[in-house]
């Protein structure tokens, strides 16, 4: 079972991605072996365990899936440079396009 794609996981450090593989490993030894010709098991410890399971996935697991993807969207996220620059090239165009026009009609007309 791996909650995290590798893309995401490369958001962890190294030492967050050696104790996310732990924690997975420790999660899936204890996963609930759900199959249908199982009939010594009862539903409700079926449920049981996979309500254990659930639990144990949000406890070890879920802590690593925040991290990283809260270092993934805060990379996403446009930084003030990248701001700067998209509103720089919006003023160089409107400011191209007026000089154009004024040489035009100063030419022209």
């Amino acid at each position: 079972m791996d909650l995290l794609d590798e893309e995401t996981i490369s958001f962890l450090t190294h030492e967050e991605k050696l104790e996310y593989y732990k924690a997975q490993s420790e999660v899936s030894k204890f996963a609930p072996k759900l199959s249908f010709d199982e009939g010594s098991k009862s539903e409700k410890e079926m449920l049981r365990e996979a309500k254990a399971y659930e639990k144990m996935v949000r406890k070890k697991l879920a802590p690593f899936l925040k991290i990283a993807l809260d270092r993934k969207n805060n990379s996403l996220k446009p930084t003030v440079a990248s701001k700067l620059k998209a509103k720089l090239k919006i003023y160089l165009t409107a400011l191209s396009a007026i000089i154009a026009f004024l040489f035009i009609k100063n030419v022209f007309f």
